[in-house]
């Protein structure tokens, strides 16, 4: 051989003597994208679908509950907006108030 040998590594390196803390990337902030086509109410089948499909239009404070008189309330705020639906079914108000945030863009 040439007579060189591999050094030793000094004491210290590549051990995991304390926890490895990384920072996650920062998110790109939150915007409603106005070329994204919205929900269409029809499409929605349970509270939690126009809830999460509200939320992606930039629906903030959502509020559903039955009124004394047996309907359903919904109201939601984007931007400084109110929407707010009563209907029959709880399900209906969800979708109005979809509908009017469609129409409001």
């Amino acid at each position: 051989g040439d007579g060189s040998k591999p050094l030793p590594l000094p004491t210290g390196v590549g051990s995991t003597s304390g926890p490895a803390l990384f920072a996650p990337p920062p998110l790109p902030p939150m915007r409603s994208a106005s070329h994204e086509d919205p929900v269409d109410p029809g499409s929605i089948r349970s509270a939690e679908d126009g809830q999460a499909a509200l939320e992606a239009m930039g629906a903030k404070g959502q509020r559903l509950e039955q009124t004394s008189a047996g309907d359903w309330r919904f109201s939601c705020t984007r931007e400084s907006r109110l929407f707010e639906a009563r209907e029959m079914d709880r399900l209906d108000a969800i979708r109005t108030v979809v509908e009017q945030m469609r129409k409001d863009r």
